[in-house]
C-alpha cells in the first residue's frame, strides 16, 4: 500500500512538475511550434464580416465561433482564412500573424452570389443628383421644373421596411399648380454637408434664381433672381447657413444676404471665406473623395484609382483598369471602394491583406450618375432598360466592430 502510495505521488509529481509549466508559459503566452518545436510567443486573429455570422476555417479548420470572433494563441507565421456564409461567395485570402500582436481583419465585405435589386419608382427618370448633404437625391426627366422630383434618404438599412418607406418619399419637389414648372433647368448648384440646392431655370427669355430648402416637409422655394442680375461663374456658400450666399464672378465677389434681399458688391479679399467644396454641375466630379470617420481619402482619374496609405504617406494605385471612372464611393466603414466606369458600377475590396479583386454589380441607365449612402447601406441608380430608379443593398448591417477598437486590434502589442 505504501509502495502504490508513492508511485501515485511521484505520477502526480511528474504531471505537476510538467503541466503547471505549460499552463504558466500559455498563460504568458507562450505555445510550442510545431514546425520547430520550439517554444514561441502567439498572435491572434480578429476576423469581421459584413453581415456577420460566417463560419470562419483557419488552415481548413473549423473555428468555433461565427464572425465576429477572435481566434487566439497562434504561433506567428502566414495562415489561410476561409469564410463562408449561405448565399455569398466564399471569402479566402492569407494573413499574417505576428508574436503578441494582434491581425485586424475587420468589416470584410461579403459578396452575395446574386445581387437584390428593389424598385423604388414607377415613373422613369434621366438622371439623378445627390445633394451635399447625402441624405437626399434628386430626379429628373428631361431637366424641367416639372419633372423634378427628390427622395429622402432618412430611413434604416432594414431591407424588409426600407423599399416600401422610400417608395412612398418620392415626391415632386414643385408643387402642380407652381408657376415654374414649365419652366427647364440649365444648372444645379450644390455644396458638400449642405441640405440647400439653387436651380438656374429658363423661363421663356429669363433666366433665373431658385434657392431650395428640402429639409422640412413643406419644402421651402425662394427666387433669388433680382439678387442674381448677372449670370455667376458659381454660387457657394457654408453648409448650415440659409442666409449668405457668395456670387462669383470674372473680376469681383458679390457677398448676397437672401434674408435681407441685399446685395454687398465687390466684397474685399479679407472677407471671402475659404472654400471648401463647390460643385457646379456635377460634370467634372473625378478628383478626391474623403472619408471623414477614418482619416482617409482616395484620388481617381478616368482610369485609375489611388488610395493614401497612411504609414507609408504615399498615394497606392489600387486600380488601374478603368475605361471612364465617373464617380467613386467610399463604403463599408472605408474598407470598400464602389466606382463607377462608363455605365458600369464595380466594387473594389480596400481591406488589408487581400488582393483587389474587382466585382461588377450592375449596368445602369447610360450617361446617368449614381449614389452610395453609408447610412441605408443602398446603392442607388436608374436601372437600363425602363429608366426606373432602383437600389440594391450594399451593407445589410452596420459594421460590427467601431473602428477605434479596430485600430487597437490591428497590428498592434498586446498583454497576455
Amino acid at each position: 500500500m505504501t509502495l502504490l502510495r508513492k508511485i501515485f505521488f511521484y505520477i502526480f509529481v511528474a504531471i505537476y512538475l510538467t503541466v503547471c509549466p505549460l499552463l504558466i508559459l500559455r498563460m504568458l503566452g507562450f505555445v510550442r511550434n510545431p514546425q520547430t518545436h520550439q517554444l514561441v510567443k502567439t498572435g491572434i486573429i480578429y476576423v469581421s464580416t459584413n453581415p456577420p455570422g460566417a463560419e470562419v476555417y483557419i488552415n481548413n479548420v473549423k473555428a468555433h465561433e461565427t464572425t465576429p470572433t477572435i481566434i487566439r494563441d497562434l504561433p506567428p507565421d502566414n495562415y489561410t482564412i476561409r469564410l463562408e456564409l449561405k448565399g455569398y461567395q466564399i471569402w479566402q485570402n492569407t494573413v499574417p500573424v505576428v508574436e503578441r500582436k494582434a491581425t485586424a481583419t475587420e468589416d470584410i465585405l461579403l459578396i452575395p452570389k446574386q445581387w437584390t435589386i428593389k424598385t423604388l419608382s414607377s415613373t422613369s427618370f434621366d438622371n439623378i443628383l445627390s445633394l451635399g448633404d447625402g441624405n437626399t437625391l434628386l430626379l429628373w426627366q428631361e431637366q424641367t421644373i416639372k419633372s423634378l422630383y427628390l427622395l429622402k434618404l432618412n430611413k434604416s438599412s432594414s431591407e424588409d421596411n426600407n423599399s416600401l418607406s422610400e417608395t412612398s418619399q418620392v415626391s415632386r419637389v414643385f408643387p402642380p399648380e407652381s408657376i415654374y414648372n414649365n419652366a427647364r433647368i440649365l444648372r444645379f448648384f450644390t455644396i458638400e454637408k449642405s441640405p440647400f440646392f439653387i436651380l438656374q431655370i429658363v423661363m421663356g427669355e429669363k433666366q433665373k434664381y431658385l434657392w431650395v430648402d428640402v429639409r422640412d416637409k413643406q419644402i421651402h422655394i425662394e427666387d433669388l433672381s433680382d439678387l442674381l442680375p448677372q449670370e455667376p461663374v458659381r454660387l457657394w456658400w457654408e453648409s448650415g447657413d440659409d442666409k449668405i450666399i457668395y456670387a462669383y464672378f470674372n473680376d469681383h465677389i458679390n457677398r448676397i444676404d437672401i434674408k435681407a434681399k441685399a446685395i454687398y458688391p465687390d466684397l474685399p479679399q479679407k472677407d471671402i471665406p475659404t472654400i471648401k467644396d463647390t460643385s457646379l454641375n456635377q460634370k467634372d466630379i473625378q478628383g478626391k473623395v474623403f472619408d471623414d470617420n477614418n482619416k482617409l481619402w482616395l484620388e481617381f482619374t478616368n482610369t485609375k484609382i489611388g488610395v493614401w496609405d497612411p504609414s507609408s504617406k504615399s498615394l497606392q494605385w489600387v486600380f488601374q483598369d478603368g475605361n471612364n471612372i465617373r464617380q467613386v464611393f467610399w463604403a463599408n466603414n472605408g474598407n470598400t471602394i464602389i466606382f463607377l466606369d462608363g455605365n458600369q458600377i464595380f466594387l473594389l475590396g480596400n481591406q488589408h491583406f487581400v488582393q483587389n479583386k474587382v466585382q461588377k454589380i450592375t449596368n445602369i441607365r447610360p450617361d446617368s450618375t449614381i449614389h452610395y449612402s453609408e447610412k441605408t447601406g443602398k446603392l442607388y441608380y436608374l436601372e437600363p432598360f425602363h429608366k426606373l430608379l432602383s437600389s440594391i443593398t450594399v451593407l445589410r448591417h452596420k459594421p460590427i466592430l467601431p473602428r477605434n477598437i479596430a485600430d487597437t486590434l490591428r497590428l498592434k502589442e498586446f498583454e497576455p
